[in-house]
């Protein structure tokens, strides 16, 4: 039987955006604990300068927790090109979403190695890119990694609450005051400025969340972050 100490090496020396993701992470808790419904965790850096340490990592994420839950995996490579990658399972142990998050410009493959040691580790799921957030400038990369996966964290969770809307619409018939408290729900939910909500009425409203996101996956794509940036906020 396979031994692992759930211990994460932290070696890393240089500037290390971990401590201060984890502590905006703590501090959106504390005052929107409304958007983080799951658990979530942040572990300690990788880097492509220390051999299997990113293989690790995924290991760790594996082995050392359980439920529903996401992780959150800062990446360095070179020592100066900041990336992240979030991880999130569903309550029956399955992942539901494997995300690598490059903010740097021109820069959205996957590193070889990065993917090898999560197909080892998770041999039935695949590591994507996610286009958020971008600079040309690798100097913002680690300010972007952490917006992009503070971001991405309460994405999953608006995700979420849009498809749990529409199977809910689709399973019964609900009454008006039905609907109207379970927008109001949803708008605490989705305080998180993503969108802005004065709709009485459920399939209007996830018509309305749906073309939001088509507007900033569009954007993103487009690389037109500013715009991106104004939908997250609007």
């Amino acid at each position: 039987m396979e031994n692992f100490r759930c211990e994460s090496d932290h070696s890393y020396q240089l500037p290390d955006i971990h401590d201060d993701l984890s502590r905006q992470l703590k501090e959106l808790l504390q005052q929107h604990p409304e958007r983080l419904p799951t658990p979530v965790h942040v572990l300690n850096t990788a880097t492509d300068t220390v051999s299997d340490q990113i293989e690790k990592r995924f290991r760790e994420a594996n082995k050392c927790y359980s439920g529903k839950r996401i992780l959150l995996i800062p990446y360095l490579m070179n020592n100066d090109h900041w990336s992240g990658i979030l991880l999130e399972w569903n309550s029956t142990e399955q992942i539901e979403q494997s995300e690598f998050i490059n903010p740097v410009t021109g820069s959205d493959s996957i590193p070889d190695e990065v993917q090898k040691s999560f197909i080892k580790i998770f041999p039935e799921n695949v590591l994507r890119s996610k286009i958020m957030l971008k600079d040309g400038d690798r100097t913002k990369s680690g300010m972007l990694t952490m917006t992009n996966l503070l971001n991405a964290v309460q994405n999953s969770h608006l995700d979420q609450s849009s498809t749990t809307l529409n199977t809910d619409q689709e399973g019964s018939t609900t009454s008006i005051e039905g609907n109207q408290m379970n927008l109001h729900e949803l708008e605490k939910r989705l305080s998180n400025g993503l969108a802005k909500f004065s709709i009485s009425d459920e399939n209007m409203l996830s018509e309305r969340i749906q073309r939001s996101q088509n507007r900033i996956k569009e954007y993103q794509e487009t690389e037109r972050m500013e715009d991106a940036e104004k939908e997250m906020n609007y």
